[in-house]
């Protein structure tokens, strides 16, 4: 991650993930230059709000994710300690897309924890878990 802040490629992007623009107009440009976003982190600001509010589903589904895109979060209530999760950018916004999950912490749950590893994954889908 450092030598990708050091070389410019990456882009903090100050916005509402709830709002209606800045996670749109980013999808949008990033499909027309044909740039997927492959790391997308928002610290632990999806504890802050429901899945349910208004245009976040929508505006996680506009991002332009490919195969190798992940999701990074945070997760600040463990412990003394943060816990740090990755995902597969498609995985995410197919969670996010479930009416039934309106939080982070729904997803967590199925969270696949590596006991020698800080880094938990999330690769199991909701089909996986509901199988449909």
């Amino acid at each position: 991650m450092a030598e990708l802040w050091r070389k410019g490629r990456v882009h903090p992007v100050r916005g509402d993930l709830t709002g209606y623009e800045t996670m749109n107009d980013l999808g949008r440009w990033a499909r027309r230059f044909d740039l997927p976003i492959r790391e997308f982190y928002t610290s632990n600001a999806q504890y802050y709000f429901s899945f349910d509010t208004e245009n976040f589903r929508e505006n996680i589904a506009a991002l332009y994710f490919d195969d190798t895109s992940v999701a990074l979060h945070t997760d600040p209530y463990t412990d003394d300690d943060y816990e740090y999760f990755v995902q597969n950018g498609k995985n995410y916004q197919a969670w996010v897309a479930r009416k039934r999950v309106v939080g982070l912490r729904h997803i967590l749950y199925y969270a696949d924890h590596d006991p020698a590893s800080d880094l938990v994954t999330i690769s199991r889908t909701p089909k996986d878990v509901w199988g449909h």
